[in-house]
């Protein structure tokens, strides 16, 4: 999926009180926009389906922007590899943005 296609077909989800939001690890670079990609811990949290990290949260445009805005931040792969972080591009999670195989 493209960033273009992730904005197109994430839902809205009211359980965040409406909107489309990116849900993101905060020990590995796995995010996703999609609740049904969410992990669950034993506990019943939600969670990073392939480390069990804690996610956070935040609006999905603002967080999309913000990538936009720091392209460098994602290493050589940009975002190319912001983009093949997300849960319906990604095969697992990975802690470095070059793990995701994307070069300038």
């Amino acid at each position: 999926m493209t960033l273009d296609d992730i904005l197109k077909q994430s839902p809205n989800i009211k359980a965040y009180g409406g909107g489309q939001w990116a849900i993101y690890s905060v020990s590995c670079c796995w995010w996703t926009s999609f609740p049904k990609d969410l992990g669950r811990h034993p506990q019943g949290l939600p969670c990073c389906p392939h480390c069990g990290s804690v996610l956070m949260q935040a609006p999905l445009v603002a967080f999309i922007d913000t990538a936009k805005e720091s392209p460098q931040h994602y290493g050589a792969g940009g975002l190319a590899a912001f983009t093949a972080a997300h849960s319906r591009n990604a095969q697992t999670c990975h802690r470095g943005w070059e793990q995701y195989g994307v070069a300038a």
